[in-house]
């Protein structure tokens, strides 16, 4: 078999000269070049028509991705060239720049791992043959973003993310139900307990929230001190978002009431929850930095969710006019209003739904 005809591409003479000495040992690869920068990778790519290009990333000119940008021009040019990215640095952005049109007849491997066994000899035959080759650091590293936002970002916003390429920004319009929990008197409570203990306590409350929360396919938007908010609609489109919001409304009362009981035999102090429920059209979008995202719903109906909330005492849910209006089987309810509510210019009639009766 005739050998792989290879262009090295690095700006140290040493490490050139170490790579060639690596491959040609072998008698499976024939080195037939050598480029120091930019330029002269493209020019002697264009010259010997190479099968596969081994490349730094950083080189002259300015030593920022020259390799990466130069590699890809090749490929452009003959397509039928394989590419080796040989970098010291394992950080995903320069993957994800390489790999930006695709993996196959691409490898990335880190400099400090080639001499380990044949890696080097089988990212040459394998984007020689098309195929790819990832080091599996960067492979972690690759992975680990997704795995970051998992954490930051409330359930399957950050899947949703990477399948759909969505970015900073982008919005969509949704019919949603919000809805937002709250301890009535925490000031007061807060004031006397012991601070791990209150840890303990407002841990188990969101714990138990965000798995009524999500048992009726809600996502859980933020946590702010004592309160929990989340929605009904978004980013998963659900016809019958009211209804899942005043069942989850219902459990997290239920689930309270039985870690009061728990508290006040321990003599811990009870937290008695007001909920308000909302239901209106928000703009949903990823807003924030690149050191911060955040899944935000905006509109009237989260600013009126955070108000009727307000107006539940212990064990009640108040709901707004429409989210009562879109229940296909709305319980029995006191009607509240027309009132004025903080902060709106019109009256608002809501509807007070009582504890429930099992909790």
């Amino acid at each position: 078999m005739a050998p792989i005809n290879v262009l090295l591409a690095d700006d140290n003479l040493i490490v050139r000269e170490g790579l060639r000495a690596l491959l040609e040992v072998s008698g499976d690869f024939q080195v037939v070049g050598a480029a120091r920068d930019y330029d002269e990778l493209i020019a002697r790519a264009e010259e010997l028509r190479p099968h596969v290009v081994v490349s730094d990333i950083r080189m002259p000119p300015t030593f920022q991705r020259e390799g990466v940008d130069a590699c890809r021009l090749v490929r452009k040019r003959h397509p039928g060239t394989g590419v080796v990215i040989l970098s010291q640095y394992d950080d995903p952005a320069f993957a994800v720049a390489l790999l930006t049109e695709g993996a196959a007849g691409y490898a990335y491997l880190l400099k400090d791992r080639v001499s380990e066994g044949d890696q080097l000899a089988r990212a040459i035959k394998e984007v020689h043959r098309g195929g790819s080759m990832l080091d599996p650091t960067i492979v972690e590293s690759l992975v680990k973003p997704v795995e970051v936002l998992s954490r930051m970002l409330p359930t399957g916003i950050a899947e949703r993310l990477r399948d759909s390429g969505g970015s900073r920004g982008d919005g969509e319009r949704l019919e949603v139900t919000v809805l937002m929990s709250d301890v009535r008197g925490y000031s007061t409570i807060a004031e006397a307990s012991d601070a791990l203990r209150l840890c303990d306590q407002l841990n188990a409350y969101r714990r138990h929230a965000a798995d009524s929360v999500l048992a009726q396919k809600g996502t859980v938007m933020q946590y702010v001190g004592d309160a929990v908010m989340a929605v009904f609609g978004a980013p998963e489109l659900l016809p019958d978002h009211a209804d899942r919001a005043l069942q989850t409304a219902h459990a997290i009362h239920r689930g309270q009431a039985g870690l009061n009981r728990e508290w006040r035999s321990a003599g811990w102090p009870p937290f008695e929850l007001g909920i308000g429920l909302s239901t209106g059209t928000v703009g949903a979008a990823l807003l924030g930095s690149e050191e911060r995202l955040e899944y935000s719903v905006v509109g009237d109906a989260v600013n009126l969710t955070q108000r009727l909330q307000q107006f539940a005492s212990g064990g009640e849910t108040v709901l707004s006019e429409a989210t009562f209006a879109s229940l296909d089987h709305p319980p029995l309810a006191e009607r509240l209003g027309p009132t004025a509510v903080p902060g709106r210019r019109g009256m608002v009639t809501a509807y007070r739904v009582p504890a429930p009766l099992d909790r």
